[in-house]
């Protein structure tokens, strides 16, 4: 199964927030392995937040990303270092922004034939370096650290998928990515990530020290609803949805870092990663128990 297939897009079509997706069901152990981790979360101890990283306070490069119905705008170049693309979505559905990086050895050539027989079969050929999922009419500020190289923005919401590209040219580099308000660290099969996090506009820092690919959902649990009721209507979809999803970062390759801006509201919320477990037995990363329930406070 594809990074980018079934799991992630029959989750998130079963709830409100962000749509288009398919219509497959959930794997049955998905459950027991999501409740069992919720239930050690009482014992884990809260992690720490900085509290004066509100906004970001840098100011690297910017590059604006359009993304349309059909097609998606970028600029042909920036130079290499700490970079902010900006990801404008000017249509009336949800995109993705997904940046990757085409991998030594591979040409554009080789990627454009690939992706016009299957855009699934390209996962081989680059690094994944995360993207959000914007909403119709919304602009989401993410931060990454470019290497010289060929780069890649895959809108995997698009019917069909499209694609642009850009060149990342030499240049002195800017020190580091801005400080992060919010850190989670992704791997096998657990986020590390804040308990509590503040609300309104924060900088999110997303890391990959796992060994396969690894992404994150933001869902929000409806008031009333708990958390584990929210993680056990995944199984069987009766009723209502106990939630809705306010983002989604997506794919990031082992070793990488990158950032976004992210509000959200006081709530119950749970993250949770839909891809397949590439490691070791193709289910997804959530049958393993790959979810985390947080708060977000005043």
């Amino acid at each position: 199964m594809s990074s980018e297939e079934s799991p992630v897009r029959t989750y998130r079509s079963l709830l409100p927030g962000l749509q288009r997706y398919g219509s497959l069901k959930m794997k049955a152990p998905l459950m027991l392995a999501c409740l069992l981790l919720l239930a050690s979360l009482a014992g884990c101890a809260p992690a720490t937040t900085p509290a004066d990283s509100k906004t970001v306070p840098t100011t690297p490069p910017k590059l604006t990303v359009t993304l349309g119905a059909d097609a998606i705008e970028i600029p042909a170049g920036i130079g290499a270092g700490v970079v902010e693309l900006t990801m404008n979505n000017v249509d009336k559905e949800t995109h993705t922004g997904l940046l990757r990086q085409l991998n030594a050895g591979q040409t554009l050539e080789e990627f454009r034939a690939a992706f016009e027989q299957d855009p699934r079969s390209t996962r081989p050929m680059t690094k994944f370096l995360g993207g959000p999922d914007v909403p119709p009419g919304a602009s989401i500020s993410s931060y990454y650290t470019l290497d010289p190289g060929t780069y890649i923005v895959v809108d995997n919401l698009a019917e069909p998928w499209h694609y642009a590209t850009f060149t990342v040219m030499s240049a002195a580099k800017p020190a580091t990515l801005p400080p992060a308000a919010v850190r989670v660290k992704m791997r096998e099969y657990a986020y590390d990530m804040p308990d509590s996090i503040p609300s309104g506009k924060r900088l999110w820092e997303f890391s990959n020290a796992g060994q396969s690919l690894h992404h994150l959902g933001i869902i929000q649990v409806n008031e009333g609803t708990t958390v584990e009721s929210a993680v056990a209507w995944m199984k069987d979809p009766q009723g209502d949805p106990p939630g809705k999803v306010l983002a989604w970062w997506n794919m990031l390759s082992p070793g990488v870092t990158s950032q976004a801006e992210i509000e959200l509201p006081t709530g119950k919320y749970y993250a949770v990663d839909m891809l397949p477990d590439f490691v070791s037995d193709g289910v997804t990363n959530a049958d393993h128990g790959m979810v985390k329930a947080f708060t977000v406070t005043q």
